[in-house]
C-alpha cells in the first residue's frame, strides 16, 4: 500500500544561536555566512512491518543572492541518502526502530546584489514584459491576489508621475510600508489582498501579499518569497520566519524588495531564503501508517563581512533661528554612496515642545550615487517669551543617523506655514509636479474596408505614467473613458466616418491631445477575372489560352477539373498545359475553380467553365488508356 503525506512548514520551532552582534552593523554588512540546520522525526507504530519510508526535503537555498556552499547529513537508524538539484531524499529500508530521525546542516553564503542598471522607461518596461510568456503566472489574479479596479486605481495613483519602473515599484513598496501597521496578533490570519487592504494591519506575509497584488494590478510581475530574517524586536532579537517579495526586471531577473523592512532593490544579508518544504511517503504491505512528528529548524550566523558606508546624511533648516510662534522646515539630504539602487525609511525624534506636522516616518528610494531631500514641517509650542530655546533634532534609521539643532527666540521673525511650504516645494526631491507625457498605444482594424465592414475596432492601451481620463473621437463619434495604468480597452466606431484620423485628448483641458492617422483604405469587393480557350494540342498536352487578373486579392489558388476529375497542370506565360491523358475523344468540360482571400483574410471562390473539342488518334487511345491504368493503380497504394 502506498501512502503520501505532504507538509509545508513556513513557521517552525526556531532556535537561533547567533553571534553577539550589533544590529546596525549587521544590517550594513555586504555578505554573511550561515549554518541552517533542519531535523526531522518520523514515528513507525509497528517496526519491521513497513517495506520502506522516504523523506524528501527541498530547501531551495540557491537563489539570485545566496549560494549553497556545503551540506552534511546524519540519520538514525542509518539510511540511504540521495541529493540532486537542491532536493534531498532519505530512504529507510525495512526500518526496525519506532522513531526515525534525520538531520541536515547547510552552509550558505548570502550577499547583497549590486543592481546598477534596472531602470527602464515605463513604456519600454511594459513592452518587454508583454513579450515574455513565462511571466504570465506572476501577473495573474488569484484568490490570494484578488486585485480589482480599486487596486488598479490605487496603484496607479501611488505610481503617479514615475518615469521608470524602478520608481514605480519603489513607491508601491514604500506605500505599503507606510500605510500598514505591524500587528503580531494577526500572524495566523490567512487573508487575501483585498481583506488586507481593508484592514491595513498584519505581519510580514500580509505586507508581501498586498504589495504583490498592487504590483500585479498594474502589470508588474511580482511574487512572494519566504525564509528567515533577523529581527531586533524585543520579543525575538533573533532569526525568525519572514516573508518578502521579488519583482522581475528585464535583463536582470528577480530583484528583491522587503515592504516590511522598507528595503528597496535589495534585502540585507540577514534575509535567508528557503521554502522549507518536505514530505514523507511510505510503502507498507500490512496497511500500517506512519506519523510525521515534525521538524525543527535553526539558523546560526557564522560570520559576516563589514560593508562600505551606504549613506551620507546632512541636516539643514529653513531658518536656523525662528520666532517663538513660527513654523520651520527640517530637511535632510540623503546621498546614496554606492553605485546601485536602494531605498530607506527615516524617523524624526520626538522633541519636547516641538510639533511635527506630518508623519514622523519618511521613506525615500535612491538611484546609484543619487542624492535626495526628505523633510518635515515643525512648529514650536508652549514657549515662554522670557527665554530663548535650542531644539535638538535627531533623524535616524537602523543604518545611520544625523542630528543638529535650531533656535527659537522672541527677537526672530515668525514665518507662516505658506513660506515654509513654498521653500519645501523648491528643495523637495520627489517627482511630484514633474510632468511626464501620457503614453498610449493604439491599434485599429481592419486596414482595408470592404462594403461588408460595418465597424472599425480600435484597441487603446495606457502605458502611463498615470491613470488616463480621456475622450476618444473618430470624426463625430466620441467616447469618454478611463484607463488604469497598463490597461486596455476596445472602442467600436462606425466605418462610414468622413475621416480616419483618431483623436485622444485629456478630459482636463490642455493636458494632452494626440492624433493617429489610421491609414485605412476603402476597397470594393475583391474580384478575379479569367478566361480560357483552346489554343493547340500535342500528343502529350492540351494547351489553352489562359488569362487571369485580380483586384483587392491578397492570395489565390487555382484548381482545374476535366470532366469533373481534378487534374495537374502548369502555366507558362499565357498558356496553360494539361496532360492529354485526362481528356476523352470529342467534347470535354473543363472547370476552373479559383479560391482567393482579401486583405482581411476573408475567403471567396469563383467558378468558370469552358467546353473544348479534343481529337485523340486511335493509336494514342491505347497509350492514354495504359497511363490511366497506371494512375489508378498508384492511387490504390
Amino acid at each position: 500500500m502506498n501512502k503520501f503525506l505532504l507538509f509545508v512548514l513556513f513557521s517552525a520551532l526556531f532556535t537561533s544561536p547567533v553571534l553577539s552582534l550589533n544590529f546596525s552593523s549587521f544590517m550594513t554588512a555586504s555578505s554573511a555566512y550561515y549554518n541552517l540546520s533542519e531535523s526531522f522525526k518520523i514515528q513507525v507504530p509497528y517496526p519491521n512491518t513497513i517495506d520502506n519510508v522516504s523523506l524528501v526535503i527541498s530547501p531551495q537555498l540557491s537563489s539570485f543572492s545566496q549560494r549553497l556552499l556545503s551540506y552534511s547529513f546524519h540519520s538514525y537508524p542509518e539510511a540511504k541518502q540521495h541529493a540532486s538539484h537542491d532536493k534531498y531524499v532519505v530512504v529507510w529500508h525495512h526500518p526496525s526502530e519506532s522513531i526515525l530521525s534525520a538531520q541536515y546542516s547547510f552552509s550558505v553564503q548570502k550577499t547583497i546584489p549590486k543592481m546598477t542598471n534596472i531602470s527602464y522607461p515605463l513604456p519600454v518596461f511594459y513592452a518587454m514584459i508583454r513579450t515574455n510568456s513565462s511571466l504570465t503566472k506572476y501577473l495573474s489574479r488569484t484568490s490570494k491576489y484578488d486585485f480589482d479596479d480599486s487596486f488598479k486605481s490605487l496603484a496607479s495613483e501611488i505610481i503617479g508621475n514615475s518615469s521608470d519602473e524602478f520608481s514605480a515599484v519603489s513607491k508601491i513598496v514604500l506605500w505599503v510600508n507606510h500605510h500598514m501597521t505591524y500587528d503580531l496578533k494577526l500572524r495566523d490570519k490567512n487573508w487575501s489582498a483585498s481583506r488586507i487592504l481593508a484592514v491595513r494591519r498584519g505581519v510580514c506575509s500580509h505586507y508581501s501579499t498586498l504589495t504583490v497584488a498592487l504590483l500585479r494590478s498594474v502589470g508588474i510581475p511580482a511574487r512572494e518569497v519566504s525564509g528567515f530574517a533577523y529581527s531586533n524586536l524585543p520579543k525575538y532579537n533573533s532569526f525568525v520566519a519572514h516573508s518578502w517579495i521579488e519583482v522581475f526586471f528585464p535583463g536582470v531577473g528577480w530583484v528583491q524588495f522587503d515592504p516590511t523592512y522598507a528595503e528597496i532593490g535589495w534585502v540585507d544579508v540577514s534575509h535567508l531564503r528557503t521554502n522549507l518544504s518536505s514530505y514523507v511517503s511510505w510503502h507498507s504491505y500490512s496497511h500500517t501508517d506512519v506519523d510525521f512528528l515534525g521538524r525543527n529548524s535553526s539558523v546560526g550566523l557564522i560570520y559576516y563581512t563589514n560593508g562600505s558606508p551606504k549613506l551620507n546624511l546632512s541636516m539643514h533648516f529653513f531658518k536656523d533661528s525662528v520666532g517663538l510662534d513660527s513654523y520651520n522646515l527640517v530637511y535632510v539630504t540623503v546621498k546614496n554612496l554606492l553605485p546601485f539602487y536602494t531605498g530607506y525609511c527615516f524617523n524624526i525624534s520626538e522633541t519636547q515642545n516641538i510639533k511635527v506636522l506630518s508623519n514622523r516616518r519618511v521613506c525615500v528610494f535612491l538611484k546609484p550615487l543619487e542624492s535626495k531631500n526628505i523633510s518635515w514641517v515643525v512648529k514650536p509650542f508652549g514657549l515662554d517669551k522670557m527665554y530663548g530655546y535650542t531644539f535638538p533634532i535627531y533623524v535616524y534609521n537602523s543604518l545611520s543617523d544625523v542630528e543638529s539643532s535650531f533656535h527659537a527666540v522672541a527677537t526672530s521673525p515668525n514665518y507662516p506655514v505658506s513660506d515654509v511650504l513654498s521653500f519645501k516645494d523648491k528643495i523637495d526631491s520627489s517627482e511630484k509636479g514633474v510632468y511626464f507625457p501620457q503614453r498610449f498605444v493604439v491599434s485599429c482594424s481592419p486596414k482595408f474596408l470592404y462594403p461588408y465592414n460595418k465597424h472599425i475596432f480600435c484597441n487603446v492601451t495606457n502605458f502611463g505614467p498615470r491613470v488616463a481620463d480621456f475622450k476618444i473621437c473618430l470624426s463625430d463619434q466620441c467616447y469618454s473613458s478611463k484607463l488604469f495604468l497598463y490597461s486596455s480597452k476596445v472602442f467600436v466606431f462606425d466605418s462610414n466616418s468622413s475621416s480616419y484620423k483618431l483623436v485622444i485628448s485629456s478630459l482636463k483641458p490642455g493636458l494632452y491631445s494626440y492624433s493617429y492617422d489610421l491609414n485605412i483604405s476603402r476597397l470594393n469587393y475583391p474580384e478575379i477575372n479569367f478566361s480560357a480557350s483552346l489554343f493547340n494540342e500535342t500528343n502529350e498536352f492540351v494547351i489553352l489560352n489562359f488569362s487571369i487578373s485580380s483586384v483587392g486579392v491578397s492570395n489565390s489558388s487555382l484548381r482545374v477539373y476535366v470532366n469533373n476529375q481534378s487534374v495537374s497542370y502548369f502555366i507558362n506565360g499565357s498558356k496553360l498545359f494539361i496532360p492529354k491523358y485526362y481528356f476523352s475523344n470529342g467534347e470535354n468540360l473543363v472547370n476552373f475553380n479559383v479560391s482567393f482571400s482579401d486583405f482581411n483574410d476573408k475567403h471567396y471562390s469563383k467558378l468558370e467553365s469552358v467546353r473544348i473539342q479534343v481529337k485523340i488518334p486511335f493509336w494514342l487511345k491505347f497509350k492514354l488508356l495504359f497511363r490511366r491504368l497506371l494512375l489508378f493503380l498508384e492511387s490504390l497504394f
